[in-house]
């Protein structure tokens, strides 16, 4: 499996130690076994016990390991894998009650992109709206709007991102990484090379950047 950060790029990811390991850490599976999971699931959840403790939700909509998604009425209507990630590696599941539909996605990295891929693939399925990523290209910017980009983003309490303008180029900072470049591939969207990562400057409805989003893919 792979990891990545902003310094080096991917790299294969350490090595965990399968004897060292805690809640589901070291758990091996594939997409077979989780099919088998899902469909047990599928038949299973609304009488087992069990189940229903792995379904009951939190105020975030989550059960042990399992995201649960319901109609106003209560019924489950979607069950998801929170997602099981690993040193170089991860996993997610989506399971649809309404239809005989699972997705299954298997990554060997240690970002999400299997969540992204599953979502996709889901919505394809099921005719719901999807948006295919921007290509990876870069675009040429009017140094005037690229101006308007720069300033200071606060992500959380702790976590504060800086963005800064240097002719036609454009640099981001914050306390976990080094200075980094951001490239263009819309007026609103940027990524990251060497990382699979984007950068999204979101407007509100005057057109003035308010705050920008990330997303890891």
């Amino acid at each position: 499996g792979y990891s990545v950060n902003f310094a080096d790029g991917w790299f294969n990811a350490p090595y965990l130690d399968p004897s060292n390991t805690f809640a589901s850490q070291g758990i091996l599976s594939t997409t077979e076994d989780l099919l088998l999971l899902n469909n047990f699931i599928r038949k299973n959840y609304s009488q087992e016990k069990v189940l229903q403790q792995m379904l009951t939700t939190n105020e975030s909509g989550f059960g042990y390991g399992l995201s649960v998604k319901r109609s106003e009425e209560g019924k489950v209507k979607e069950i998801r894998s929170v997602g099981g990630y690993s040193s170089g590696f991860n996993s997610f599941s989506i399971l649809n009650i309404d239809s005989d539909l699972t997705v299954i996605v298997l990554g060997n990295n240690r970002n999400p992109t299997s969540e992204d891929i599953a979502d996709g693939l889901h919505s394809i399925f099921t005719n719901k709206d999807y948006t295919l990523p921007l290509p990876r290209k870069i675009v040429k910017i009017d140094s005037f709007m690229l101006q308007k980009l720069a300033g200071n983003y606060k992500m959380n309490e702790h976590v504060t991102i800086k963005v800064m303008v240097e002719g036609d180029k454009v640099f981001v900072n914050d306390s976990m990484h080094p200075k980094y470049e951001i490239f263009p591939q819309s007026e609103n969207q940027f990524f990251l090379k060497g990382i699979d990562g984007e950068m999204i400057f979101i407007r509100n409805e005057k057109g003035m950047i308010t705050k920008i989003g990330l997303r890891d893919d």
